[in-house]
């Protein structure tokens, strides 16, 4: 009588993306005062990662490469709403759009830069075969 061992992956769940509910703020209007409260909240409200436990088997997979995160077509229509208004936002601008549209301020600061090289480099290539 032989026994076959089943190797069965334990395949936990994604965890939710944090998405907090938006808050409509105008950025040409608002004061400075108004944006570093909006920006202390939002930092108030983010999970602290280094309290979630992990395993070692979670560890291996760290190696990996991570997933991209495609944003909804209307989060890319407001960063390229916004970035018509104004190719650089500061620290607080980020914390209050990205309350607004759902995605974190690094993701909204990472856009930014890529949608400016994005805009230089269409440019240099108009300039170039003119």
């Amino acid at each position: 009588m032989s026994t076959t061992s089943s190797s069965h992956r334990i395949v936990k769940p994604k965890p939710i993306r944090y998405n907090p509910l938006p808050i409509q703020v105008d950025l040409k209007t608002c004061d400075y005062a108004t944006l570093l409260r909006v920006a202390k909240i939002s930092n108030t409200n983010k999970i602290d990662r280094s309290s979630i436990q992990t395993n070692s088997s979670d560890n291996i997979s760290h190696d990996k490469k991570r997933t991209r995160i495609l944003f909804t077509s209307w989060q890319v229509a407001e960063l390229e709403r916004l970035f018509a208004e104004q190719k650089y936002v500061s620290a607080q601008e980020r914390s209050v759009i990205s309350m607004r549209i759902g995605l974190s301020p690094t993701q909204i600061k990472i856009w930014f830069q890529n949608r400016r090289y994005k805009s230089k480099k269409t440019t240099t290539l108009f300039l170039h075969t003119t």
